[in-house]
């Protein structure tokens, strides 16, 4: 059952124990929308104690989360993505509670140490490769030596990626037309073997992932962290589940789970998320530094870049 926000008991779903037969809290039958019923009662936590299949257990837990309420459940072998189970005891009863993962206060302190110096760092020994590379851009091909584009990061706000540009001016323009030969299925996520937009210089930038040098300032400013999940477009977070936006607890990273476990041959975005909402769920300031060392071979040797 649920406790709603003014202090009443909100409903319980499907088949109660035998234990809840005398409960004066209003039963719902399984068809109702369950979203509709937590705006009308206002409910701050659910408890599921009877049974539900794999696929309804999801919506529910889904829609629960969506709505912010607290989730419990009686122990069950489901794994639910992008959400974090912990043991707690209520009324004497062992329930698990599933929360979206993220970061506390003392964790995001630390890792924001480590990025303002990794950054500064990182921008004193780039600061020679980049000016190179900007002149090598801007003699290569027509148009800006920096490329800008919208992605969607922590807590779903919007800000500005910012790298060296490796593709024609025109560029997105023409990104819906070549969508179909994509090397993903999902079309919330998008990458193309030899795109015909990349330019020449461009192409080695991307094999060497030399384009990305300038995200340390956008690391330093604190909108990107060194490590951390994938900044999708807002036209990729617009098909996402509820499960997805746990990936919006935490910034995004130049690197993370994704690049250092198979980059662009994983094609399966659930595998990702998955990959993502681990990482802040057992995150540490070890595990950090553990994929910052991994990121290294795995730029030298160009593994799975496009």
């Amino acid at each position: 059952m649920a406790r709603s926000r003014d202090g009443t008991t909100a409903p319980q779903f499907d088949r109660p124990p035998r234990s809840a037969a005398s409960c004066s809290c209003p039963q719902y039958a399984l068809h109702l929308d369950f979203a509709s019923v937590m705006h009308e009662t206002s409910a701050e936590a659910i408890v599921i104690c009877g049974y539900l299949s794999d696929s309804r257990f999801h919506d529910v837990v889904d829609a629960a989360l969506t709505a912010g309420c607290k989730v419990l459940s009686v122990p069950r072998s489901v794994a639910v993505a992008g959400v974090e189970p912990t043991l707690v005891w209520r009324s004497n009863q062992p329930l698990v509670e599933l929360t979206t993962p993220t970061l506390r206060g003392g964790q995001m302190i630390v890792k924001r140490a480590l990025d303002l110096i990794g950054s500064i760092l990182g921008l004193i020994v780039a600061t020679p490769i980049m000016l190179l590379v900007a002149l090598l851009v801007k003699l290569d091909s027509p148009g800006a030596v920096f490329f800008r584009q919208n992605r969607v990061g922590r807590g779903g706000r919007l800000f500005k990626i910012f790298k060296f540009r490796t593709m024609v001016s025109d560029a997105e323009q023409h990104r819906e037309e070549l969508l179909q030969h994509s090397i993903y299925s999902d079309r919330r996520l998008f990458k193309i073997v030899r795109d015909p937009r990349v330019t020449r210089f461009g192409a080695w930038l991307r094999r060497t992932s030399l384009d990305e040098l300038p995200q340390l300032f956008n690391v330093l400013k604190g909108g990107v962290s060194l490590v951390g999940p994938r900044p999708p477009l807002p036209s990729e977070v617009a098909l996402y589940e509820a499960h997805h936006y746990a990936r919006f607890d935490v910034k995004p990273g130049i690197t993370g789970p994704w690049q250092v476990n198979g980059r662009n041959a994983i094609t399966d975005f659930e595998q990702i998320v998955g990959l993502e909402t681990a990482y802040i769920r057992n995150w540490s300031l070890t595990r950090d530094l553990l994929i910052l060392l991994q990121t290294v071979p795995v730029v030298l040797r160009m593994r799975g870049a496009h």
